[in-house]
């Protein structure tokens, strides 16, 4: 645990966990631990690392704590790996025993290099697979503890589960025996291929890799609700259409509503379940992209699936312009910028 300097007044600490899944919950307590977590990454001591790299960025987060002996700290963690290593001094391990996952993996793997490329490769990496999930164990507040595979039952866990940094870093509070008092998720480097990761901004945990965990994981902490997306009606009558023809059709999608339905059973309504009872003889997906849940805008559908190939291939090849606007709080210096 790294310790906070000055020690943070009483009035500083958050009565409550805030909920890891809300963006606008980075508590200022975890800020702080972040921007100092931040400067060890912009060190000479991190250039070996790679970040600034293409595709080198990775998400990092911080998990501020209290010893029993009440001293306020923070530990520090990275997703996946990092310079191709599972565990660095000073950093959160992973949630499972490395040479237990190794004595799996690594004579796996020999064996599948040597496998021709069928289902007797793809059989033997599905059997692995299985082994490997059950070695991450996460326990929470209450002392129970789960494996990973136990915990998305009866599915399958989505690839990289249990690598984020926000469950890495609670079973390592758990570990220790410290008191998890708010979490902050950054990246830092150079952004993703897809482009939705800038360095210095915090994210929300994502949900579908770490919503079954870290529910699991703040069992027994007094901790805020995840915030639910879509709780506020919106209206039957939207998304409203501003332009349709024999193969299109273009909505405003309004801020609230999904564009394409999530994954659980309460994240069923969307843009895209919408058309398709309007349309009940369309064929495709209808929609051809997306709109992130809190943004709005015109969303592109198509009715059949010549129509919807082709527009999705202008979409690939960049063909497609894109217009954002936004409100920004406070003073813009320039007429550009990040």
């Amino acid at each position: 645990m790294l310790p906070f300097s000055p020690t943070p007044l009483a009035a500083e600490v958050p009565p409550r966990f805030p909920s890891p899944f809300d963006r606008s919950a980075v508590h200022p307590i975890a800020r702080r631990a972040a921007e100092e977590m931040l400067a060890t990454l912009r060190s000479t001591d991190a250039e070996a690392w790679g970040l600034d790299r293409p595709g080198g960025g990775k998400m990092f987060g911080v998990l501020v704590v209290e010893a029993p002996d009440g001293t306020v700290g923070y530990l520090r963690a990275f997703s996946g790996m990092l310079d191709g290593r599972w565990d660095i001094t000073g950093w959160a391990p992973p949630a499972f025993d490395v040479a237990a996952r190794d004595a799996v993996w690594i004579d796996g793997e020999a064996i599948m290099r040597v496998l021709p490329l069928d289902d007797t490769r793809v059989a033997l990496s599905r059997e692995l697979l299985p082994l490997i999930q059950n070695g991450y164990r996460f326990a929470n507040a209450r002392g129970e503890c789960r494996s990973l595979r136990d915990l998305f039952a009866p599915g399958e866990p989505p690839g990289g589960a249990g690598d984020c940094a926000g469950p890495k870093l609670l079973a390592h509070a758990y570990r220790l025996g410290v008191r998890p008092l708010a979490l902050a998720e950054v990246w830092w480097g150079a952004p993703p291929s897809a482009g939705d990761r800038h360095a210095g901004s915090y994210y929300p945990a994502c949900r579908g890799k770490c919503a079954p965990i870290l529910t699991h994981m703040l069992l027994g902490l007094p901790a805020d609700p995840a915030p639910v997306f879509g709780a506020e009606a919106i209206a039957a009558s939207e998304p409203a259409v501003v332009y349709e023809d024999d193969e299109i059709v273009i909505v405003d999608k309004p801020c609230g509503l999904l564009s394409v339905p999530g994954r659980s059973r309460q994240l069923q309504d969307s843009v895209m379940t919408r058309l398709q009872a309007r349309y009940p003889g369309a064929t495709g997906q209808l929609v051809v992209h997306r709109l992130d849940l809190d943004t709005s805008g015109l969303l592109l559908a198509a009715k059949d699936t010549t129509t919807y190939s082709a527009l999705q291939r202008l979409f690939s090849l960049r063909a497609i312009t894109k217009r954002y606007v936004a409100w920004l709080d406070g003073e813009v210096p320039g007429e550009q910028g990040l």
